[in-house]
């Protein structure tokens, strides 16, 4: 929902004609709580979902908060980029890209490693082959984080640049509004 100036307090679609009862303090932190709230669930059922794959749960058994992960993923990142916004603290560049590609990738590898150990442990398998999980876990995650980044950073920045030229055109029409005022 985009507000522009003297829209405040209007909304469209579901709650179409019915006007925001709140203030700018309570706002904000209703705001900050539905975040909370999101990230509290999101993180927990990253949790949930790591406890029982580790456990042994089967891909079907874990079905159901693996894809609730997914869509809250997705709509996370959609509705950022869509707004215009990458993160609060890290720019949109290979260099990040590169370190949050690699950070995750040795997260992933050494967890893959420890589950598989786990799993493992009292049978006689030899320990070259659990070594050999970390690199393939490794090499897996970060390719896969490595191109979903770029790709969302290259739809971050076309999407801003699309914003700062409506902005523009915005501005530029309200000068124009104001000349013609003025005369």
């Amino acid at each position: 929902m985009k507000f522009h100036k003297g829209d405040r307090g209007k909304r469209t679609g579901f709650l179409k004609g019915k006007k925001n009862r709140l203030d700018e303090r309570q706002e904000s932190r209703l705001q900050k709580l539905e975040a909370r709230c999101f990230w509290g669930i999101y993180v927990f059922l990253v949790v949930i979902l790591l406890a029982e794959r580790a456990l042994g749960f089967t891909a079907r058994e874990t079905a159901g908060e693996l894809a609730a992960v997914i869509l809250a993923s997705l709509l996370a990142i959609g509705g950022s980029i869509y707004q215009g916004i990458w993160d609060r603290y890290l720019r949109a560049d290979i260099g990040t890209n590169l370190r949050v590609s690699l950070v995750a990738s040795i997260a992933s590898g050494v967890l893959c490693t420890v589950v598989l150990a786990v799993r493992l442990e009292g049978k006689s398998v030899p320990l070259s082959r659990l070594w050999v999980v970390f690199p393939i876990s490794f090499s897996i995650t970060f390719g896969v984080c490595m191109a979903a980044l770029t790709v969302c950073a290259f739809l971050y920045k076309k999407r801003i640049a699309k914003l700062e030229e409506q902005a523009d055109e915005e501005e530029q029409a309200d000068e124009e509004e104001q000349t013609d005022e003025d005369q």
